[in-house]
């Protein structure tokens, strides 16, 4: 690997959007400050907030000259993480949110792998925390158990799911050529921007460690996720990804995308529309059922049963089949079939089986 010196001689520009978080964010920046052996620089962007986050890092920034402060009005996080960029005057970008945290030696891992290898993209793995609960997240699969150098997607289709613009660092000049720029006033800037970075980067290094800790704060996950607008842009933004990958990329990589909106973005969505109510479930299924059909077609060869069975219910919009598939995917092991029918007896207004008959439907297709 570099030797310390040379990843220090690199300044990274740690690019910090931040709204509303005072609880968090001082942990966040004093997370950064920590890093060991690498110059940094942090960009923190205020966006707007309401609380006491802004004088927070007005006071790290009169404490330590290695922070900079960006006060504007709220334009949302692709707005503050563009703005950070243009800031920020390091070799190499990492954006981390205000509310999230990094290992201690993050940083210096990153560098050190960039320094050696002189790939664009050098990417760890995210793990998700909870009070003192940690756990890598699913995203994060076998490509990222050993630490590989100069890879690509290209040559790993499993790295579609490494969407997040945080856990990663870029070469800042692999950046600006690019013209990279995330989308601002709109929901999940990071995967599309990611996915052309990916495709189009030299080569890309993987580091088999935790470089990034994403705060969990269970109690917002499903207002979140279904928030006014925030599942069309989910989706919208999924078939912006794979119609990208679809003409730019090899037909094995357009195809592992498609295996991920069924693993994951379905599922997910699926399983916390259905604990979130009639009117979040058919949101979910007015906007997933048009995306569907336009993913690879053997994308769903991969998955589970249920998750193909609901996507095939979400686009014949039949919404009882849809649900019990998603009250599957649940709770699989502690609802038995009867319990979940038991929940599903009244009938369906918009199909003319009752939810009954559906739902046996449904399950019988799955055993």
């Amino acid at each position: 690997m570099a030797s310390p010196a040379e990843s220090r001689n690199r300044l990274i520009s740690v690019v910090v959007p931040c709204f509303n978080i005072e609880s968090f964010v001082d942990d966040c920046i004093a997370s950064v400050l920590k890093q060991q052996d690498v110059a940094l620089e942090i960009i923190a962007v205020d966006d707007g907030s309401t609380d006491t986050t802004g004088d927070r890092i007005d006071k790290w920034a009169a404490a330590d000259g290695r922070v900079q402060v960006i006060h504007q009005d709220n334009q949302g996080l692709g707005a503050a993480r563009n703005a950070g960029v243009i800031r920020a005057s390091g070799d190499t970008l990492f954006f981390l949110d205000g509310d999230d945290l990094l290992p201690v030696d993050a940083l210096s891992r990153l560098a050190a792998s960039m320094a050696e290898s002189g790939s664009d993209i050098v990417s760890g793995i995210v793990s998700q925390f909870e009070g003192d609960r940690q756990w890598r997240s699913g995203l994060y699969g076998p490509d990222f158990d050993q630490h590989v150098q100069g890879t690509h997607l290209f040559k790993r289709p499993g790295l579609v799911t490494d969407q997040m613009a945080c856990s990663k660092l870029f070469r800042r000049r692999f950046w600006d050529e690019g013209q990279f720029r995330f989308p601002e006033a709109t929901l999940f800037e990071d995967a599309l921007v990611i996915t052309q970075a990916h495709c189009t980067s030299s080569q890309v290094d993987l580091v088999a460690a935790t470089t990034y800790l994403w705060r969990l704060r269970e109690s917002s996950i499903t207002s979140d996720r279904f928030r006014e607008g925030s599942v069309a842009q989910r989706f919208a933004v999924v078939e912006q990804v794979d119609d990208y990958l679809r003409h730019a990329a090899p037909d094995d990589v357009w195809r592992a995308h498609g295996t991920k909106v069924f693993g994951h973005d379905l599922r997910m969505y699926g399983r916390l529309a259905v604990r979130a109510g009639d009117a979040a479930f058919d949101e979910f299924m007015q906007h997933a059922a048009p995306v569907i059909p336009k993913l690879h077609p053997a994308a769903s060869d991969q998955v589970s049963r249920v998750a193909t069975q609901m996507a095939d219910f979400i686009v014949a919009g039949n919404v009882v089949g849809a649900r019990a598939c998603a009250l599957l995917l649940t709770d699989p092991a502690g609802r038995s079939a009867r319990e979940i029918l038991r929940g599903l007896r009244e009938p369906w207004p918009r199909h003319p089986l009752t939810g009954l008959r559906v739902a046996a439907a449904a399950i019988s297709t799955l055993r």
